[in-house]
């Protein structure tokens, strides 16, 4: 998931590990930032992944005002993967 977020002055990413598929596997998500949209870095706090355990979430918000972030999700058990929800909110305080 990548979002062009340069307008906004706070920005939020929850990722809900949905687990739809009664598996209980886990996931793992890192946020970057990029100025670019091309050369992204990881956000401070997810240089290592974060683990997501079935049913459970994980909440980003920064009012950094970088132009792009992007949220990757990886399964923690190949070839069991989970299904994921994204909700995210762009806000202006303007």
């Amino acid at each position: 998931y990548t979002k062009h977020v340069g307008a906004y002055d706070d920005f939020y990413i929850t990722v809900y590990n949905n687990n739809t598929g009664g598996s209980g596997n886990s996931i793992d998500v890192k946020i970057y930032y990029s100025e670019d949209g091309t050369t992204y870095f990881a956000e401070q706090g997810y240089t290592t992944a974060t683990t997501i355990t079935a049913g459970s979430y994980n909440s980003f918000a920064t009012s950094r005002k970088h132009h792009f972030y992007r949220a990757q999700i990886n399964s923690t058990s190949a070839g069991n993967h989970n299904d994921f929800t994204i909700y995210y909110n762009n806000v202006s305080v303007f």
